[in-house]
């Protein structure tokens, strides 16, 4: 992906920053956006006034240039597609430094979309990874007096035990994967 990018022209990258950042914005201050599934049009449409915009500030023709200016609009949609991406994956390298594991990252997706803060989130999620997964009642108790209501408590309770009991499995596979292959090094 870094790739892709290094090799387009400066103002590109920068109107698809700008339309990556413009996309955010409007997803999080207008909650109808997201409601609505119009985020992943958003971009298309952002892309296309930026290029416009550049168009007008660069003086260049728009009428004989149409064709490749609505061209490049797409393809600024795409960029900012990629921008997105490199961001979402150092912001999960970040969370999986911060957290410790993968599970816990998970666990905090989760919380993030119940509670209000992320901090809070976070701080629930470091939590509620040393829970064991059989210990529901444990794990509410923990997560009362978050900013999750008592009907939805027990629901995120469940999908958290889920999410550890995944984890648990994977490991003790993996641990039993490497202990055979240690019996067939012997």
């Amino acid at each position: 992906m870094i790739e892709i990018l290094v090799q387009q022209p400066l103002y590109m990258i920068l109107i698809a920053l700008i339309v990556s950042i413009l996309t955010g914005i409007l997803k999080t201050v207008f909650s109808i956006i997201k409601l609505a599934e119009i985020t992943y049009f958003l971009p298309y449409v952002l892309g296309e006034a930026g290029i416009f915009v550049y168009c007008l500030i660069a003086k260049i023709e728009i009428e004989p240039n149409l064709s490749q200016i609505i061209m490049n609009g797409v393809y600024i949609a795409f960029l900012s597609g990629l921008i997105y991406q490199l961001y979402k994956q150092i912001k999960d390298v970040g969370l999986k430094a911060i957290l410790g594991n993968g599970t816990a990252v998970k666990i905090y997706s989760e919380l993030k979309n119940k509670m209000k803060s992320s901090l809070n989130a976070m701080t629930y999620a470091k939590r509620l990874v040393t829970v064991n997964s059989d210990d529901l009642a444990t794990m509410v108790e923990v997560l009362r007096g978050s900013e999750i209501d008592e009907l939805n408590l027990y629901g995120v309770a469940n999908t958290i035990s889920a999410i550890i009991k995944t984890a648990e499995k994977s490991q003790k596979s993996s641990k039993t994967e490497k202990e055979s292959a240690d019996d067939q090094c012997s």
